[in-house]
C-alpha cells in the first residue's frame, strides 16, 4: 500500500518482530469485512478495518513506538493520538457511521453532536491533517473509496431510520475491534490465537446429540405423568422449528421444561433456516448455571466440549483453569465465537447498548443466530420499548430469530416499539398447557400477622410434610428476620444474595439431598429462589407480591407431581417490606386480584395481573427517554442510561468456604483474572450499606485489591 512505507502498527512481539502497519490494516479490514458479510456490512466494514488506524503513520506515532521500545518506563508517556486521523476521512466523504466507529475504536463509541464537533475542530487535528491528505490522496483513492452504505445506511430523516442507521453503526464497530483484536493478538501471542475455536462441530451434529441424549433419558422416565406432558410440550414445539425466521413467544408453566425445550426448538430451527449460533440468555447467574450444566449434559461429549459460559461465575474451574479446553471456551467469552453460549440477560442486553468496545465485541456474531431470553418477565419495564426495538431490528435486518420465553408472558405487542410486529407463539393454547401443569392451588389469607405470628404458620404448614416448608419474603431483611422469629427449628436454612453464589449453591444442594431423603427442610428466602431453581417443596408460604413472582414461587413446589395436590399460601407480613417501582405496583395489583378472588397462578389470572400492570405504566416502558437518544446516535448517553441491573455496587469477599485459599493464590494475578477466580466467593452490596458497615467494622479494604468491581 503506498504512502505507508516501512511503518509500524504495534512494536515487536515475542519473536522480535515489528507490526506492519500495511498488514495491520490489510487484515483488520478483511477480517471486519468477513464478520460483516452475514450482516450486510461487508463494504462499510471493510473501509472501517482499512482506515481505522491510518492516523499511525504520522511520525509522532512512529517516534512514540520507537520511545516505547527503547524506554518502556517512559515512553508511554508521550501523546501520541491517532484514532481521530481516519475518523476524519471517513468524516470526508460523509460516511459519519464509519467516523464514529473508528473513534470508538479504543475507548468507546462517542455522541455524535460531540464528536461532530470534535473532528470540525482542525487546531485539535493539526497533528495529523497534512499526512491524512498525502494519506487518502496516494493510497487509499486508489482502492475504490468513497464507499457505498446506502444499503444499511439508509438515508430517513425519522425516528426509526436513525435508530436503523445506529443500530448498523453498532455492528459496524462490533466487527471493527473484533477484527483489531484478534489481529492484534495474533501478533502479540500466537499461542493464544491458535487456541480459538477452529473446527465448529455444527448445530446439525449438536442436534443429534440432543435427540440421542434426550431418547436415554425418556427411557428412565417411563410412567411419569408430569414427565409425559413434558415431552409432549416439547414435541409440539419443536415441531414448528420450521416457521419463519422472526420474534416468538414461548409460553409455558413452570416446571413445564421450558429449558430444553427452548434449547430444542433453537437448534432444529437453526439447522432449517440455516443459522449459525444460539444464544441462551438467563436472568440470574444461578440459573445461567444450572441451563449451561442442562445443555452440556446434552450436547458436550468426552472431551468435545460445544457449550460457552458467559457471566460472572464461569471459570472453567481452578482444575481446568489453563486446560487447552478451558483456555478456548474462556476466549470464546470475548466474542461468542461458538455454536452454543450461555449467558446472563445483563450481559447480552447491556451490551447491546454498550460503546466500550469490550463489550461491543460480540454483537455482530448475533447475526443470524437464534437468541433465548428465558424469564422475559425479568426484563425491566422501563428498558421494555429499547429492548425490543433492539431485538425486532436484529430479526427484521439481520437475519436473527428470538424466543421470549416465560412462564408469565407480558403482553409484549401492545407497546409501542412492538406496532406491527408479528409476535409467534411457539405453544399452542397456552391456557391449556397452564391447567394441565397445574399443581398448585392458592391460600391466600389477607390477615396481618407479625413475625412471630408468621412462624407459628410456617410451623404448622411444614409439620404436616415432614418440616419442609418453602418460604419467600420481598426483601432480604424481610427474610433475615423471619429467620431469627423460626431461629431453633429443625431444618431451617436461608439463602439470598447475601450469601456468596458458593454459599448459595452449597445450600441448594443440601436442600435438594434433605427434600429427596424426606428430611427436615424449612429454607426461607428471597426472590433468588423464584426463577429456574430446580427445587420442588410439599409446601410454599411467601409474603404477598407481584403475580408474576407468586407464579414463579408455584413452581418451587410439587415441582415434578409427586403429590396430587399443593397449596402457596400467601401471607401479610405486619412489618414487611417492599421494593419499590414496578415490583410495589405489582404487589398492590395483586393484592387487589387476590382480594377478588382472581387465581393469579392461571394463566387468565396473569393476563388480569399484566392488563392492570400496563396500565399505570402508560410511557414508563422508555423510562430514561432511550429511544430518543439513540436517534441522536449519542452512543456514550445510551450505554450510561440502560442498565438492566444497577451497578451502584461494592464487591465484597466474604470469608466462608476456601475464599481465604483462593485469595492466597490470586494475589499476584492480573485484577480481571483475579476478581474472576474471587467471583463464587463474592457479594454485591449498595455502597450505601457497604459504607454502613465499614463504619461498623465489618467489612474493611484487602491490601491490594479494590472492593469496588
Amino acid at each position: 500500500m503506498d504512502g505507508i512505507g516501512d511503518t509500524s502498527a504495534h512494536s515487536p512481539n515475542k519473536a522480535g518482530a515489528w507490526h506492519r502497519l500495511d498488514d495491520h490494516l490489510r487484515e483488520v479490514g478483511d477480517g471486519a469485512s468477513a464478520f460483516g458479510g452475514p450482516l450486510g456490512l461487508s463494504v462499510p466494514a471493510l473501509w472501517v478495518g482499512r482506515w481505522h488506524d491510518i492516523g499511525k503513520v504520522t511520525d509522532q506515532f512512529q517516534r512514540y513506538l520507537a520511545a516505547c521500545v527503547a524506554d518502556p518506563a517512559n515512553g508511554r508517556r508521550l501523546s501520541a493520538p491517532h484514532k481521530m486521523a481516519g475518523a476524519v476521512l471517513a468524516n470526508q466523504y460523509e460516511l459519519p457511521w464509519l467516523a464514529l466507529a473508528i473513534a470508538g475504536h479504543h475507548g468507546g463509541m462517542p455522541n455524535w453532536q460531540k464528536f461532530r464537533g470534535t473532528i470540525q475542530d482542525e487546531a485539535a487535528l493539526a497533528h495529523n491533517v497534512d499526512a491524512l491528505t498525502a494519506m487518502a490522496a496516494e493510497a487509499w483513492l486508489a482502492l475504490g473509496a468513497p464507499v457505498d452504505v446506502s444499503g444499511r445506511f439508509p438515508a430517513g430523516r425519522t425516528d426509526d431510520a436513525k435508530r436503523r442507521n445506529e443500530v448498523a453503526t453498532r455492528l459496524l464497530f462490533s466487527c471493527l475491534v473484533d477484527a483489531d483484536f484478534l489481529d492484534t493478538e495474533a501478533h502479540f501471542d500466537g499461542d493464544r490465537s491458535a487456541r480459538r475455536f477452529k473446527n465448529p462441530v455444527g448445530l446439525v451434529e449438536l442436534k443429534r446429540r440432543m435427540s440421542a441424549a434426550l431418547t436415554s433419558l425418556l427411557e428412565t422416565r417411563a410412567g411419569d405423568a408430569v414427565a409425559s406432558d413434558r415431552d409432549e410440550l416439547f414435541s409440539r414445539v419443536v415441531a414448528r422449528a420450521g416457521e419463519p425466521q422472526g420474534l416468538f413467544t414461548l409460553t409455558a408453566p413452570t416446571g413445564s421444561g421450558k429449558t430444553v425445550t427452548g434449547l430444542g426448538f433453537a437448534l432444529a430451527h437453526a439447522e432449517h433456516h440455516d443459522l449459525r449460533r444460539v444464544v441462551m440468555a438467563a436472568p440470574f447467574v444461578s440459573i445461567t448455571e444450572q441451563t449451561a450444566g442442562v445443555y452440556s449434559h446434552l450436547l458436550d461429549l468426552g472431551d468435545d466440549k460445544i457449550v460457552v459460559e458467559h457471566h460472572s461465575g464461569a471459570s472453567y474451574g481452578a482444575d481446568e483453569e489453563f486446560t487447552s479446553d478451558a483456555i478456548r471456551r474462556r476466549l470464546a467469552t470475548e466474542n461468542w465465537d461458538a455454536e452454543v453460549v450461555v449467558t446472563t440477560t445483563v450481559q447480552l442486553l447491556d451490551s447491546l447498548f454498550s460503546n466500550r468496545p469490550k463489550d461491543c465485541r460480540k454483537l455482530h456474531r448475533l447475526a443470524r443466530s437464534v437468541i433465548v431470553i428465558d424469564e422475559a418477565q425479568s426484563i425491566p419495564f422501563g428498558l421494555l420499548d429499547p429492548t425490543l426495538d433492539m431485538l425486532r431490528e436484529l430479526c427484521d435486518r439481520y437475519g436473527a430469530t428470538v424466543v421470549l420465553s416465560t412462564a408469565t408472558q407480558p403482553p409484549f405487542g401492545r407497546l409501542k416499539s412492538m406496532t406491527g410486529v408479528a409476535l409467534t407463539e411457539l405453544v399452542d393454547e397456552p391456557a391449556q398447557w397452564s391447567r394441565r401443569f397445574a399443581r398448585v392451588s392458592l391460600d391466600y389469607r389477607p390477615q396481618k400477622v407479625t413475625w412471630d405470628e408468621l412462624a407459628e404458620i410456617v410451623c404448622a404448614e411444614s409439620a404436616q410434610h415432614n418440616g419442609q416448608c418453602l418460604v419467600v419474603l420481598n426483601t432480604i431483611d424481610d427474610a433475615a428476620a423471619l429467620t431469627r422469629a423460626l431461629s431453633g427449628t429443625p431444618g431451617l436454612t436461608h439463602l439470598s444474595t447475601r450469601l456468596c453464589p458458593s454459599h448459595r449453591r452449597a445450600v441448594l444442594d443440601a436442600v435438594r439431598r434433605d427434600l429427596l431423603a424426606a428430611s427436615p427442610c424449612l429454607l426461607v428466602a428471597t426472590q433468588v429462589v423464584e426463577a429456574g431453581v430446580d427445587v420442588s417443596f410439599p409446601i410454599g408460604v411467601r409474603a404477598v407480591g407481584p403475580g408474576i413472582a407468586l407464579a414463579q414461587v408455584a413452581g418451587r413446589i410439587n415441582r415434578h407431581g409427586e403429590r396430587e395436590h399443593a397449596r402457596l399460601v400467601v401471607v401479610e407480613p405486619e412489618d414487611g417490606h417492599c421494593p419499590p417501582g414496578d415490583y410495589k405496583v405489582g404487589r398492590d395489583i395483586t393484592r387487589w386480584l387476590l382480594a377478588d378472588g382472581v387465581d393469579v397462578l392461571s394463566e387468565p389470572g396473569v393476563r388480569k395481573f399484566y392488563d392492570k400492570l400496563f396500565l399505570p405504566l402508560g410511557g414508563e416502558t422508555d423510562k430514561h427517554k432511550i429511544q430518543a437518544k439513540r436517534a441522536e446516535l449519542a452512543f456514550e448517553d445510551v450505554a450510561g442510561l440502560y442498565n438492566v441491573i444497577s451497578d451502584d455496587t461494592v464487591s465484597v469477599l466474604v470469608d466462608w468456604g476456601a475464599s481465604a485459599a483462593v485469595l492466597d493464590t490470586v494475589r499476584d494475578l492480573p485484577g480481571r483474572m483475579a476478581m474472576r477466580r474471587l467471583q463464587p466467593f463474592l457479594v454485591s452490596l449498595r455502597k450505601k450499606v457497604a459504607d454502613e458497615a465499614r463504619k461498623v467494622g465489618l467489612i474493611a479494604a484487602i491490601p491490594g485489591f479494590d472492593l469496588v468491581e
